[in-house]
């Protein structure tokens, strides 16, 4: 293959944002010059799925473009807050067909899972090809390594898109008032498998605890957790106007619509919303109708970029958790169309996000006046529409069993409320 040959194949190939091969924000890696520059002809292996592994990790134009931006002071600064609840709020009423509730925290991927491990083929580590710092070798085959990952992500609710042809997945975690998303691989190295965890973007302690988890259960280890500078739980307040000032600033921050304010103040007010007593306060502060512009800006809602999907994370976060009053139900019910436009499967980015807005739609929809509304805002045509071919297409467990609730809810008020 000449030198046009691999500028066309790479121009045939995935985007590096797309497939994750941008290079990772990580300062201790250090990168091998060579490895910006394709592959000679004497480095190749024969082999179709040699081949594969070179297409894969080649850099393209963009990909070199992209490795230039990696310090830019620019750029936003995430920082850390873990105390956004997963799902421990949430009702959590179970449906009749499933009553067990420990299904419900654990969203599993049921297409990954139904790949046989036949398909799986772990590819040899090219020369120039630096592994990242968190890698780990597993004395396994592929047999013993695929199902033992699969149960660690679903274990840990880790979203997950799986390339079997490469051994590759693509993953986000998104709990603990954190969204990261990261990728693992398994390399053939020597006569070793090596499991390599690449952060790509994101919080990093939190990755850094997930490979520390995932490398002490493959390799039967006692490997400690990372450290993690979280915050201390919130103290009672002591008024009810302990709070204005800092909620009134963060609601000021959301409402520039500027990235890196945005992130900040999408987090701390999806931190708030988990203790009960501050979720009056931030509905009297106006917290609702701005969460709501701020998912309805149409670059915020068609993007797929880290720091967007985060954002509209943590405000559908901080939405479910004020659902979770009854006494404050009514304030939400303007945003019902909004949560019934996120209702569906996704992808591995964004799937969290789509649970909170379920969640807080069973919610809503749990007493007549809460489902009298959700029928009135959103139509029957568009209800009717859904529950024929988005509801039942849905995989996520956890989904699945809050639309089972929402649909039982919606139907014992359809004739009642025309």
């Amino acid at each position: 293959m000449d030198r046009h040959e691999v500028d066309r194949a790479c121009e045939r190939s995935e985007s590096p944002e797309a497939d994750f091969q941008d290079i990772i924000e990580d300062p201790h890696r250090s990168i091998n010059p060579h490895a910006l520059l394709p592959p000679s002809p004497m480095a190749r292996s024969s082999g179709g799925l040699a081949d594969a592994a070179l297409e894969d990790i080649r850099p393209t134009k963009d990909d070199v473009d992209s490795r230039t931006k990696v310090f830019d002071p620019r750029q936003p600064v995430e920082l850390s807050v873990s105390s956004l609840p997963s799902h421990q709020h949430s009702l959590h009423t179970p449906h009749l067909d499933n009553p067990d509730h420990s299904a419900v925290l654990t969203p599993t991927n049921k297409v990954e899972q139904k790949l046989p491990i036949e398909k799986f083929h772990v590819l040899t580590k090219p020369s120039y090809y630096p592994l990242a710092m968190s890698n780990f070798a597993v004395d396994k085959d592929v047999k013993g390594i695929v199902p033992q990952v699969h149960d660690f992500l679903n274990t840990e609710s880790v979203d997950f898109q799986v390339q079997p042809n490469i051994c590759k997945w693509k993953c986000c975690n998104s709990q603990n008032a954190c969204h990261v998303e990261f990728q693992l691989r398994v390399w053939r190295v020597g006569l070793k498998n090596v499991l390599e965890f690449m952060i790509q973007r994101g919080d990093r302690p939190t990755f850094e605890n997930l490979f520390r988890m995932c490398k002490g259960r493959l390799t039967h280890q006692t490997i400690p957790q990372a450290l993690h500078f979280s915050p201390k739980p919130l103290a009672s307040p002591t008024a009810p106007g302990d709070f204005d000032h800092l909620i009134t600033r963060l609601v000021e921050m959301v409402a520039t619509l500027l990235p890196d304010a945005a992130i900040e103040g999408t987090r701390a007010l999806a931190h708030l919303s988990a203790q009960s007593e501050l979720r009056p306060v931030l509905v009297n502060k106006e917290v609702i109708p701005c969460l709501q512009h701020f998912l309805e800006v149409e670059h915020i809602r068609n993007s797929v970029d880290h720091v967007w999907l985060s954002c509209r994370l943590f405000s559908v976060s901080c939405l479910a958790n004020l659902s979770e009053e009854p006494m404050l139900r009514d304030s939400l019910y303007e945003t019902t169309a909004l949560f019934v436009e996120l209702v569906g499967e996704g992808d591995f980015r964004d799937r969290a996000m789509r649970r909170e807005a379920t969640r807080a739609l069973r919610n809503l929809a749990q007493d007549a006046c809460g489902a009298d509304q959700i029928i009135q805002r959103v139509g029957r045509a568009k209800l009717q529409m859904l529950s024929q071919s988005v509801f039942p297409a849905l995989q996520d467990r956890q989904m699945q069993l809050n639309v089972a609730d929402i649909q039982s809810n919606l139907e014992r008020r359809w004739l009642v409320c025309g």
